[in-house]
């Protein structure tokens, strides 16, 4: 019977023979399955975990940035383009604006 050597990225679906420890079926395969070589698939599984609601809270903080930049100075509108002086400026300017604030809190 003749072999078929791996190749880097390929799964081999065919469950004759191996190590049954290494997945290897040790027997007849499956209905269906084949001896075709398939691409590997990536097994990662990637989260995006939103703590005390912080995106929002950035979201706010960045459009205050953008629209309030004239009325308070900041040298952008661009939260990640102020400076580090301006940036720690931005939670108490505003906490001040009555107008910002009643929308909720906001994190830089």
């Amino acid at each position: 019977r003749p072999t078929m050597a791996a190749s880097p990225g390929v799964v081999h679906s065919s469950t004759e023979g191996g190590d049954p420890a290494r997945g290897g079926g040790g027997g007849a395969p499956l209905p269906g399955s084949s001896s075709t070589p398939r691409p590997a698939t990536p097994r990662f599984v990637y989260l995006d975990v939103d703590v005390d609601d912080a995106q929002d809270r950035f979201a706010r903080a960045a459009q205050f940035v953008a629209t309030s930049d004239l009325k308070y100075g900041f040298s952008s509108k661009d939260i990640l383009r102020l400076g580090g002086r301006e940036r720690a400026a931005v939670p108490e300017l505003y906490a001040s604006d009555h107008a910002w604030a009643a929308r909720g809190p906001c994190a830089v």
